[in-house]
């Protein structure tokens, strides 16, 4: 779907999903996008880093935002939202482990677009301060590994990690 099968194919096309979970099961139909981004105006289903980073916000920090910022999580939906971006693969713990100097929870969702770019968001925890960092990458596909992603999290809190807190 990302890297454009067929002649004239994009992202305002999202095909059906079918979904199972316990005795419940059924399928999202195929959905068209009729968004308009200037950032890509030929694609719907576009969205920035802030989207996706604020949309991150929006799922760890629920129980705290006011309700004008929530999403429409039932508890036990946000419980298990929780559990997976907890459970995900992360490049951005070890970097992060490695700016403050201890562990740290990462809440996250990695992401690749091939032959464009890799991304990671994510909510980082520190333990011990219990300071909280909401981080978005990204980065070139073609010149840049899952490495990079440690590095440039322990850059990014590092220098967070260094600033005034007034």
């Amino acid at each position: 779907r990302y890297t454009h099968p067929t002649p004239g194919s994009n992202l305002r096309t999202s095909p059906p999903i079918s979904y199972s979970e316990g005795t419940k099961s059924g399928t999202i139909p195929k959905r068209v996008g009729v968004g308009v981004h200037p950032a890509c105006p030929k694609e719907g289903n576009c969205t920035t880093l802030f989207e996706i980073l604020d949309l991150m916000r929006r799922v760890t920090l629920h129980t705290e935002l006011p309700s004008a910022e929530r999403l429409p999580l039932q508890a036990k939906d946000q419980t298990r939202l929780m559990t997976a971006l907890r459970l995900a693969a992360s490049h951005m713990e070890a970097g992060a482990t490695q700016a403050l100097g201890h562990a740290v929870t990462v809440y996250n969702k990695t992401g690749t677009v091939p032959n464009n770019e890799r991304l990671d968001h994510g909510l980082i925890v520190d333990k011990v301060s219990g300071e909280r960092f909401l981080i978005a990458l990204s980065l070139p596909y073609n010149t840049t590994s899952t490495s990079t992603i440690t590095t440039v999290t322990k850059q990014a809190l590092s220098a967070l990690a260094a600033m005034p807190t007034d």
